[in-house]
């Protein structure tokens, strides 16, 4: 009995099942305006939007906020994500800017500029 539960939680930590599961269940209204927890439910949403290949624990969400120099996007903060290489991740060490991610944490809104740089297109849930 015990072998086929260790085998599905090796499983799912590979695959990312786990962590899925777990922002699904964690990740609520009041989290869109805590770093951490937005932080870890952007890495599974790049993952699950196909933005990148490298697993979620290989990208680095950087908060850049733009509000005091654009009165437009004043509720908006964009996430510069980059890739980490190297170590457990694909790659020669090191870390490059994949795209960023914008987030507008009171409308509850994600935008990316994956694929063209600069021009953000809404993230659909």
């Amino acid at each position: 009995m015990m072998l086929p539960v260790a085998l599905i939680l090796v499983v799912g930590s590979r695959t990312g099942l786990l962590d899925e599961v777990q922002d699904r269940l964690t990740f609520k209204q009041a989290s869109w305006f805590d770093n951490t927890a937005l932080t870890n439910h952007l890495r599974l949403v790049a993952r699950r939007h196909h933005l990148t290949t490298l697993p979620a624990h290989c990208l680095v969400p950087l908060i850049n906020t733009v509000g005091a120099r654009n009165q437009e996007l004043a509720n908006d903060t964009v996430f510069e994500i980059m890739g980490r290489h190297g170590h457990d991740c694909p790659g020669q060490p090191g870390a490059e800017m994949l795209f960023r991610l914008r987030v507008n944490r009171l409308g509850r809104l994600i935008f990316t500029d994956a694929g063209h740089p600069g021009q953000f297109t809404p993230l659909l849930p």
